[in-house]
């Protein structure tokens, strides 16, 4: 399955993809999903998508200091 993918018109990452870029590990990205810093993903499939339009400002907007 791709690592991105498009619908409805938004970018969605996988979190393969998203955990790459920003250089973190699974348990940091479930933990920010659990304490609602950022939103859910959605499960296509095994993988999980992240909506990058969303995602991206709320994890700069976390890991600032």
């Amino acid at each position: 399955m791709k690592d991105v993918i498009e619908l409805q018109g938004r970018v969605y990452k996988s979190r393969k993809h998203v955990l790459a870029k920003f250089e973190m590990d699974g348990q940091t990205l479930r933990k920010m999903v659990k304490n609602k810093l950022v939103f859910a993903p959605v499960k296509i499939g095994n993988k999980h998508y992240y909506d990058w339009e969303s995602l991206e400002p709320q994890i700069l907007a976390t890991c600032k200091p």
